[in-house]
């Protein structure tokens, strides 16, 4: 299982997302998705799954919280409004 915090950056807001717990397999596709649109029409699984569980994900607000300490990876998307 891996932690991943993935960083939403758009036109004039950012957010970060914590990602609790999941696969090894999913963190490789999350990986993978550097790049690429997630919107539209898009064949890309990575891009695809990502773009669903975001709005699930965990919303961190507090730059000390401790659940920033077991970070496996970081990622950042940039979202065009």
């Amino acid at each position: 299982m891996k932690n991943l915090l993935v960083i939403t950056i758009t036109d004039d807001n950012w957010s970060k997302h914590l990602f609790e717990n999941i696969s090894k397999e999913l963190f490789d596709l999350y990986l993978t998705a550097d790049g690429k649109y997630l919107e539209g029409d898009n064949d890309d699984e990575a891009c695809n799954k990502l773009n669903l569980e975001l709005e699930n994900a965990i919303e961190i607000t507090d730059p000390t919280d401790d659940r920033l300490k077991n970070l496996d990876g970081i990622i950042t998307i940039g979202i065009i409004v």
